[in-house]
């Protein structure tokens, strides 16, 4: 197969178009939801983070759905091990997911104060999900965030201070 090059400045303005452009996964529609809540608990068995939920209703059963999201967590421990909480990201069709709900992706953060008995030790970090997934529905497709312990039962904290959090979902072509 031979190939032609052209010169970018050859090419007509209109010659390439929205319209014309095929094969390579257009975004559909992009939903924004943002939260500036505070939720926090003591971590134990797998819960959802109440509010933390986000839904797309795709065009087709082929498209694929990015999930983004990203705020900000604290983990907090008055011990002297480490004490770690994961995060999960969870999908569902038709509804918002549950604990029993499939995890795509999971994150886990801890609080790391060995050897200090001085107190309380807190670690913020920015907790971030970056999925592509396939619902293969045109149903409502729904996202959220459940916690649970990893080790030593820290408490845990999102939307630390009502900072904003957010779930970004785009509906690619498939």
């Amino acid at each position: 197969m031979s190939k032609t090059q052209i010169a970018t400045g050859g090419i007509a303005d209109d010659a390439v178009t929205v319209d014309k452009a095929t094969g390579f996964g257009k975004i559909l529609q992009v939903v924004n939801t943002e939260f500036n809540t505070t939720q926090n608990g003591s971590a134990g068995a797998d819960a959802m983070i109440t509010g933390y939920f986000a839904q797309i209703t795709p065009s087709a059963t082929s498209s694929k759905v990015l999930i983004l999201f990203s705020g900000g967590v604290q983990i907090e421990d008055s011990n002297s091990a480490a004490r770690n909480a994961h995060f999960k990201l969870r999908v569902n069709n038709g509804s918002n997911p549950s604990e029993g709900s499939t995890d795509i992706q999971q994150v886990r953060y801890g609080s790391y104060g060995y050897n200090d008995a001085s107190g309380t030790i807190e670690e913020h970090q920015v907790l971030v999900f970056n999925a592509l997934h396939s619902p293969s529905t045109t149903g409502s497709f729904h996202v959220g965030i459940s916690v649970g312990n990893y080790d030593g039962n820290p408490n845990w904290k999102i939307g630390i201070s009502n900072y904003k959090s957010a779930f970004t979902l785009m509906e690619i072509a498939g």
